[in-house]
Parts: structure tokens; C-alpha cells; sequence
């Protein structure tokens, strides 16, 4: 046997202590089978069973009384196992029968009521995930039990409707500390996407879980990332452009362009990209370091400029022939250069551009269009002398262009969406939609079919300025840029997660509004923001990323199906005293 005496203790208005299971080893077996004889004495025993585990081996179990039967004091009993070669028990095997001491200690009154934490495991969740993964999620919890009833506890285990969780089980005993494993669905199964459930544990008395512990019910959140995997649900590939600062799609010659400022082998230059293979093409240098890049709708011309220079080049695509210089002129604070500039739907030689101030962004003569190298004589001016350089977007007409005006006043910063009404004499103000920095802090408004998508992840009709709906960006998540799609019905968010320094693209439904999937493109070490987010195709996106490469991206980004819901479970906590064995049942 592997203990030769057995104590338990209970309290006389408890339960009976849980029953102790003892191990019986039998050394060099005969090859006829062996039987045994169980016989108990004392009034500390109320019963006891044996059985074979194997030819060598079998489980003495013994059970004990009510305290409240006994009353309080110290009582004794006896187990004797004897194990033989006949069925009689007329030949027992050397050293049989086994003789085990019970000592039984009843305590006068009620046990001390339990208590106890709950904490995380030693087998976490490490976040994010990807759907590449086909085996189960492992996740545990640790629970520390004071004043633990000698007559066991249970543990019921809830999750939300519609949880990961698939199984759970007692995996650990030991002193007071009890170890609960959880099995997830996995990430394959669960699909791209944040999950922030939760799972609640309660302790109790009773078998029924009606008589709880207090503090029970106790929740956890379970909170993880599932990312979309490359060559599953997305391609991914990178072309290295050092100094990389813009990036459009031209789409009537199926080329990306990007622009570099100084540094590379191709610095201050407009470059051709090959989105399948991320070939690296030709180049044209100009004598200033590009930051901004337009590219009109039937691909014939890209529009280049510096952030501080207050000329616009003109080159012809695909050839890259500059063949138009535009001067900004200057405004009241000095030069004007290029804050952001777009090219009209169905005229590439008309172009919008946002004015500031040497690249200070600090002051603005206002939004201004060219047609070739003249201005029209209409600005759209600030809202006042200080007002900020404007976000702006076209419409699907040259007739009607979006800006975002802002401008510190008192007692309140202004700043409206306007819709500017676009004539051959310049910009009128049609229609303008205040907006309230204090509450909505917009700053760049994006139009895809009839809507303004912005930063501040709210939807508004373009017509109307009233708000159709909002994107839910998760807490901790950095909106970077973001992308209307709305040939394929979603819009892409590039964002910065806080608690991973992480750069992560979501995915929206532009119909529901809903997170549809995401992709962890690992960590953010560009150093700053990247600057434009481009689609190409039918199917991808392209953003220029840390002055140093343009990331292309192309597929669905589609999820996986979900899989099925897990019933809740209870379980057995044993004795955490010195006995034999535990169990958990």
C-alpha cells in the first residue's frame, strides 16, 4: 500500500470528508487471476471498496461517516485488504492482509466559511493568433481556496451564449491551489477578429451549485486577437522604396506609383510599382523632395509636389515625362505649397488643391483649383485668418468637391464639412455641416458612393451631413488612415494598437457597419505614421509604410465559419489536505 494510515477531519455540522483513495501495488503477479477480501472496523470507517486497476495494481477506496452522527472527538477505525491466490481468501500473497489505520477528528461546531481568488494560470493566451492555427486555444485559471471544507467543493464554470470555450477541466490540484483548464475553439475555426468574452467560475457546497461560496459567481475576461493569415485569407508582399512617402494606383495602366523624398537609390523621385510581383520600375527624378501624389482616373497624368516648395509637376504616364510645372504662388503667411491636392472625376487636367504654408499646416490661403497650370479665380478661403490647411475629397462630379474647415476661435474652435459647389469661376460654399471638435474630433473626411467616411470613424451622407452610421474601432486602437472599398462593399481601417505597438488593418462591413475581419501586420516600426493608403485592382490595398517600403495587399480577408457553442460544466474540488490522493469528478 502507499500509506499505512489515513487522518481526516470535519467539522460536526458539515459534511462527511471526502473518500480517500489509496493505491495497492502487487509485486510479480501470478498468472491466475488474484481476488481479494475487504473487512472494516471502528466507528470511523463507514465503508470501503477495492478495485483492479491492473494485474499489478488496484484502488482501495475509503469512505467515512457524518460528523454530525459521531459528534465531536477523535475517532479510530481499521482497513484490512487482504489479497489471495483462491476466491475463498484461503491463501493470501506475502505481506496480505494490509492493515490501515483510520484516525477521524470531528471538531465541535460549523467549518469556517470558504473563500476564495481567482487568478490567471500558467497556460495563457498569447495574442494575436492567426487562422493558420488549426489546434485548440489553451487558456487556464487558477483558484486559491482558504478555509477549504474537508468535504470538497465544486466548481461550476458559465460562459456567455455564443463563447470560444468548447471544454473545461479540473487539471490540477495542489494545497489549496486548484488549476482549471479551458479549451477555445480554434483560430481557424473562430475566424479574424478581436474577442473579448468572459467566463465565470463559482464555487460551492453542493453538488446542485445551490449553496455557493461567497464571493461567487467570480468573472474573467478572455480577451484575444485572431488575425487573418497571409496566403490564407490575403496575399502580402513588400517593395522596398526607400524614402517611400506617397503611394496612388493608376488604374487604366494597372501600376502603383509611389514617391520617395531624400535617401535611397532613387531619392526625390516618382517610381513605378508592379502590384504582383512588387517589381521596383522606372523612375523620374525631380528636383524636390515628393511628398504628395495625385493620379487622374484614366491614368494619363500624376500630379507630384514637395510639402514645402510651392510648385505642382505634371508628368505623363507611363512614360514619366514632367511636362507642366503649376506655381502656388504665395498667400499672406508666405509660399504656398501642397497640403493635399486630388484630381477632378472625368477631367485630368483640373485639380483640387488644399493650400498651406511652407508645409507648416499652421495657416492657409484656402483650397484652390487649377485647370493645366491656371488658377481658377474663386479660392475657398479659411474659415478665418488662422484657419488650418482643409481636408478635401471630391464627389463622383468635378461639379462638387468636399472640405473640411477648421479654425481656433472663441469661446470654441470652428469647423464644418462643406459641400463646394465647383464652377468655371472657382469654389462657392453650397452647403456647410458644422462639426464640434469638443465631441467629434475629425480631422480628414474620405467619399465613396454617395458618402463621407472620417477618421472619426462616422459615415454621414454626403447630400445631407446626417450621420448613417459608425465603424466600433476597439479600444486601444490608433485610427492611422482609412479606406472606402465600395466596389466590394467594406471599408479598411489602418490603425496602430496601443497595447502591442502592432500595425493592424481592420475590415468593415461599408452595410452593416460591423468588424468583418483583420490582419496583424505585425509590429510598428516605421518610426511614424505611413502617410496614404491606396486601392489597386479589384481586390487589394497598398499603403506606403516607414520611409523605407510600399506593403500590397490584395485578396478577401474573409473569415472562417464560427463553430459550436460549449454547455456549462461543474466539477469536483478535492480536499486540499494531506491524504492519499485527490480526485476530481
Amino acid at each position: 500500500m502507499d500509506a499505512a494510515a489515513v487522518n481526516v477531519a470535519a467539522y460536526a455540522a458539515n459534511l462527511a470528508p471526502l473518500p480517500v483513495t489509496l493505491t495497492a501495488t502487487i509485486t510479480n503477479p501470478p498468472n491466475t487471476p488474484l481476488s481479494y477480501r475487504l473487512s472494516n472496523s471502528g466507528s470511523a470507517v463507514a465503508g470501503s471498496s477495492f478495485v483492479w486497476q491492473s494485474s499489478q495494481a488496484g484502488s482501495l477506496t475509503i469512505s467515512f461517516p457524518g460528523p454530525a452522527a459521531l459528534g465531536a472527538g477523535s475517532f479510530q477505525g481499521s482497513v484490512d485488504l487482504a489479497v489471495c491466490l483462491d476466491a475463498a481468501c484461503a491463501q493470501p500473497i506475502t505481506a496480505s492482509p494490509a492493515h490501515i489505520m483510520v484516525t477521524y477528528v470531528v471538531e465541535p461546531g460549523s467549518q469556517p466559511a470558504a473563500s476564495f481568488t481567482v487568478g490567471p494560470g500558467p497556460a495563457q493566451i498569447t495574442s494575436p493568433l492567426f487562422t493558420s492555427q488549426t489546434t485548440s486555444i489553451l487558456d487556464d485559471f487558477s483558484f486559491y481556496v482558504t478555509d477549504f471544507p474537508s468535504s470538497g467543493l465544486w466548481v461550476q464554470i458559465r460562459q456567455p451564449a455564443g463563447g470560444p470555450i468548447t471544454s473545461a477541466a479540473l487539471e490540477d490540484v495542489t494545497g489549496p491551489t486548484a488549476v482549471v483548464g479551458l479549451t477555445l475553439k480554434s483560430p481557424a475555426t473562430l475566424g479574424p477578429g478581436i474577442y473579448n468574452d468572459s467566463v465565470s467560475f463559482s464555487l460551492c457546497y453542493d453538488s446542485t451549485c445551490q449553496s455557493l461560496v461567497a464571493g461567487s459567481p467570480v468573472t474573467e475576461p478572455i480577451d484575444f486577437t485572431v488575425s487573418a493569415s497571409v496566403g490564407i485569407e490575403y496575399t502580402s508582399q513588400t517593395a522596398t522604396v526607400p524614402g517611400a512617402s506617397s503611394v496612388a494606383w493608376d488604374p487604366a495602366n494597372q501600376q502603383l506609383y509611389a514617391t520617395t523624398v531624400s535617401g535611397g537609390a532613387d531619392p526625390d523621385a516618382l517610381l513605378q510599382i508592379d502590384p504582383l510581383s512588387g517589381a521596383v520600375g522606372p523612375s523620374l527624378t525631380l528636383p524636390v523632395a515628393l511628398t504628395q501624389l495625385a493620379i487622374s482616373g484614366d491614368g494619363q497624368y500624376a500630379y507630384v509636389s514637395s510639402k514645402d516648395q510651392p510648385t505642382i509637376y505634371r508628368v505623363q504616364l507611363p512614360s514619366l515625362v514632367s511636362d507642366l510645372q503649376i506655381p502656388l504662388g504665395s498667400g499672406a503667411n508666405g509660399a504656398n505649397s501642397v497640403y493635399q491636392m486630388a484630381v477632378a472625376p472625368g477631367a485630368n487636367q483640373t485639380l483640387a488643391v488644399s493650400l498651406d504654408s511652407g508645409g507648416s499646416t499652421a495657416y492657409t490661403a484656402g483650397i484652390a483649383v487649377f485647370d493645366g497650370a491656371t488658377q481658377r479665380p474663386n479660392l475657398l478661403p479659411p474659415l478665418n485668418s488662422l484657419g488650418e490647411p482643409a481636408p478635401l475629397a471630391w464627389s463622383d462630379s468635378a461639379a462638387t468637391l468636399y472640405a473640411l474647415r477648421s479654425a481656433p476661435a472663441n469661446p470654441a474652435w470652428l469647423s464644418e464639412i462643406d459641400l463646394v459647389n465647383v464652377t468655371t469661376s472657382g469654389l462657392a460654399v453650397g452647403t456647410a455641416f458644422p462639426i464640434d471638435l469638443q465631441t467629434d474630433p475629425l480631422h480628414a473626411i474620405f467619399y465613396a458612393g454617395g458618402r463621407l467616411y472620417g477618421n472619426d470613424a462616422t459615415v454621414r451622407d454626403a447630400t445631407s451631413g446626417a450621420t448613417l452610421g459608425q465603424f466600433a474601432i476597439p479600444d486601444g486602437y490608433q485610427i492611422i488612415t482609412l479606406l472606402p472599398d465600395p466596389a466590394n462593399s467594406r471599408v479598411f481601417f489602418l490603425t496602430h494598437a496601443m497595447a502591442s505597438s502592432h500595425l493592424v488593418l481592420l475590415y468593415y462591413s461599408s452595410v452593416s457597419f460591423a468588424m468583418v475581419s483583420l490582419a496583424d501586420l505585425g509590429y510598428d516600426n516605421s518610426g511614424g505614421y505611413p502617410l496614404s493608403m491606396t486601392l489597386w485592382g479589384g481586390n487589394g490595398i497598398a499603403f506606403d509604410y516607414g520611409g523605407d517600403s510600399v506593403v500590397i495587399l490584395g485578396g478577401a480577408f474573409t473569415p472562417a465559419a464560427q463553430g459550436a457553442h460549449a454547455s456549462p460544466a461543474i466539477q469536483r474540488l478535492a480536499m486540499p489536505y494531506p491524504v492519499a490522493a485527490h480526485s476530481a469528478r
